[in-house]
């Protein structure tokens, strides 16, 4: 159990003793009130932090070539960002956020998430600091920046035996890229689960061939793969891609909104979609228990999205935008999706919100389809992914 720790160490001095023969240190401040803070990082995340830390070094055969590195942390001295700003390199940040779960009441763990952004040009910077302000009211902080990775590790620790053992799931947004990884609580014994593939970027399939797999078996027959490593606070948007694609709707100019505002009546709405243009709107602050949940709320958003499709093409739509969907497409030719197409027409005149009578809501025909159509996803994910929480039975479920 040592050697491994003891190997790792001198790898560690061995890299310190090359940096400080490579950097020399310009600067350092620790755990500095944030309210103090006058540097050159941004902050992205809603919540300030508390304190800062800043380190900067410089290159010693080349004067002008400084990097500095600064650190946010919350009350409780955790990282919550951190931003990297290397002379003549693009800009890099990293926003921390932290989740506690528990398995069969036997483990406990600890989920952490790392997103890496970049800006594309040092230049779009300074138009983000002139309109941060707006962003923020707008809850659109990342607004300018691209996500290059998001990594979540697992740290999972037996309640009884103490053993630990960390899985982490990563997604490279460059190469389009997903993996699962299971590390051994014994390094040298075991070797580690690897899990790895790619997915198109817009229908969120994964791509044929691209599967690998290290000391596990390639899960077969799960069509809903290519969206199973996004953590839940990211997997609204793409798996709502992922069921407009299913329901044959590229064409349909949907706007994912998953930044939706509720007004003080509408704290209860988990999403909606809006024909007035054609958006499946996330309430941002309503937090999701299980990926399987999200699951259904765009499954069921997605089949609304079809139905007033065929209804606008049926009739021409009553918007500007349900009008332009009639504009771009043939007229209906299948016996079928023309009666079915009627009689989305028919419960569209009698639609009746759930504020005006919440009986009749439930009962119209368009929320019935809906509600059947996001079970029955819900219930194929479920089944289809007992092969993958097998396998990595140390992440949490609801992840899954």
């Amino acid at each position: 159990m040592t050697k491994p720790l003891c190997i790792a160490n001198l790898f560690f001095r061995i890299f310190i003793k090359a940096m400080s023969e490579k950097y020399f240190l310009i600067s350092k401040l620790t755990r500095v009130p944030f309210v103090k803070y006058k540097g050159n990082a941004v902050v992205l995340s809603e919540k300030l932090p508390m304190t800062y830390d800043e380190v900067v070094v410089g290159l010693k055969d080349n004067k002008q070539n400084i990097r500095t590195i600064t650190t946010f942390r919350d009350e409780t001295g955790q990282i919550v960002e951190r931003s990297f700003d290397y002379y003549g390199k693009q800009l890099r940040h990293r926003i921390y956020s932290r989740r506690d779960s528990v398995i069969g009441g036997k483990e406990w763990v600890d989920s952490k998430k790392i997103q890496e952004l970049t800006i594309a040009k040092r230049t779009l910077k300074t138009v983000y600091l002139e309109i941060k302000d707006k962003l923020r009211e707008m809850h659109l902080l990342t607004y300018l920046w691209d996500e290059k990775n998001t990594r979540v590790n697992h740290l999972a620790k037996d309640l009884q035996t103490g053993r630990k053992i960390l899985s982490s799931v990563f997604i490279n947004h460059v190469k389009n890229e997903h993996k699962f990884i299971e590390y051994p609580s014994v390094s040298g014994k075991y070797k580690p689960k690897v899990l790895s593939f790619k997915v198109n970027k817009n229908t969120l399939e994964v791509k044929k061939g691209s599967i690998t797999a290290q000391n596990i078996k390639a899960p077969i027959g799960d069509e809903y793969l290519g969206v199973r490593a996004y953590d839940m606070e990211d997997a609204r948007v793409p798996i709502a891609k992922y069921f407009i694609h299913k329901r044959k709707l590229d064409d349909a100019e949907l706007v994912l909104n998953n930044n939706y505002v509720p007004c003080e009546n509408e704290k209860d709405i988990i999403a909606f979609y809006s024909d007035e243009n054609g958006s499946i709107n996330f309430n941002r602050e309503y937090k999701h228990k299980s990926k399987k949940d999200i699951i259904n709320t765009c499954a069921h958003e997605v089949e609304h999205a079809w139905q007033w499709y065929l209804h606008a093409i049926q009739t021409g739509g009553e918007t500007a935008y349900t009008h332009r969907i009639y504009l771009k497409n043939d007229y209906l030719k299948d016996g079928e999706m023309i009666l079915e197409a009627s009689r989305y027409t028919d419960a569209i005149d009698k639609y009746v919100t759930c504020t005006e009578n919440v009986e009749e809501y439930r009962k119209s025909l368009l929320e019935v389809k809906a509600r059947h159509k996001g079970k029955k996803e819900e219930e194929n994910y479920k089944s289809q992914g007992h092969f993958l929480r097998s396998a990595f039975r140390h992440i949490p479920q609801e992840f899954l």
